[in-house]
């Protein structure tokens, strides 16, 4: 019993840093695409996004034989990566136009959509504490907008649509996870991302 404690607590302390590691790797890419959008459009900054992410993890494809692709969810994976395009996109866009901090707070909204979707779709029960969560978010996002108070920025409504579609493809991916493993989502994600953005980057892409 104490060396199975011992283990959860090794886990957990290395689960802590993954996290802290992943917010920071976060921050920084956000800041990167920022100086990105001086420089090149986002067509571009898309397609290399995805397209670099299925290099890293095509050898594990690969020396999986492509079993990892085995899936009766493909049309639900085609969707949540459209989802993930059109997220990607909305998300570039309104990073290049408005600010970081604004950006970021404006992402707070996610847990907001999310839970809201998870009641509608998959039918979960929402206890009181997560209702009072959902208003101060809320309340949050209206003093981040401030609608009415004056113009409404187009960088607001990119971010917005942006977020909304990051919060369906959580949804999205609770239900893919019931019957496929995470390597399988995240492979399917880069590998149809990469292709969407392809497309994409042929008529309006940079070299």
């Amino acid at each position: 019993m104490n060396l199975v404690k011992k283990r959860i607590n090794i886990v957990g302390s290395y689960s802590a840093y993954l996290i802290l590691f992943s917010t920071f790797v976060g921050a920084l890419f956000t800041v990167l695409l920022k100086d990105l959008t001086d420089e090149l459009n986002i067509a571009t900054i898309a397609f290399f996004r995805f397209f670099f992410g299925l290099l890293i993890i095509s050898p594990f494809i690969i020396n999986n034989k492509f079993k990892t692709l085995q899936t009766n969810n493909f049309k639900l994976y085609l969707f949540r990566s459209g989802l993930n395009l059109v997220g990607m996109l909305m998300y570039v866009t309104s990073i290049g136009i408005m600010t970081l901090e604004k950006n970021a707070a404006l992402g707070f909204i996610i847990p907001l959509y999310a839970t809201i979707l998870a009641i509608i779709i998959l039918k979960e029960k929402i206890k009181i504490y997560r209702t009072v969560a959902l208003i101060i978010g809320f309340i949050g996002v209206l003093i981040v907008i401030q609608p009415g108070l004056n113009t409404f920025e187009k960088g607001v409504i990119f971010s917005l649509i942006g977020n909304f579609c990051v919060a369906l493809g959580m949804i999205v991916v609770k239900k893919l996870s019931k019957e496929d493993s995470s390597f399988t989502i995240l492979s399917y994600l880069y590998i149809l991302a990469t292709l969407y953005t392809f497309i994409i980057y042929l008529f309006f892409g940079q070299l």
